[in-house]
C-alpha cells in the first residue's frame, strides 16, 4: 500500500529522523561514528527496503532479513496501452510453484 500511496502522490506522512551527532557514539577503527536515529517513519523505511530489496541498518541478522525478504513478492500491472495507472499487489502465497508442481 506504500508502494501504490507514493505512486499516486498520497500523503503518507513524515519520517522524523534524530541526529545524533551530539551524542558520542561507539568508538570504531575509524574513529568515533555519529549516527542518525528513525523516531518515526520506520515501519515506512522498513517497507520501502523491501520494494528495494535492500537491508536495513538496523536489521542485524542477514539470513533473518532474507527469510522476511522472501515472504513479501511486490507486483506491479501494467495496465493497457493509453493507461498511465498502475496496480500493485502483494503475491499470493497459494501461487507459489511447489517443487513437485
Amino acid at each position: 500500500m506504500l508502494a501504490e500511496s507514493l505512486y499516486r502522490e498520497y500523503p503518507v506522512g513524515s519520517f522524523l529522523l534524530w541526529d545524533s551527532s551530539a551524542y558520542q557514539e561507539a568508538k570504531i577503527a575509524e574513529g568515533v561514528k555519529n549516527s542518525s536515529w528513525i523516531v518515526d517513519g520506520q515501519q515506512r523505511t522498513t517497507a520501502l527496503c523491501i520494494l528495494f530489496g535492500e537491508k536495513p541498518y538496523w536489521w542485524l541478522s542477514s539470513a533473518d532479513w532474507n527469510k522476511t525478504l522472501a515472504c513479501y513478492n511486490v507486483m506491479v500491472n501494467l495496465l493497457p496501452d493509453g493507461d498511465e495507472r498502475l496496480e500493485f499487489a502483494l503475491s499470493n502465497p497459494s501461487e507459489k510453484k511447489t517443487p513437485d508442481g
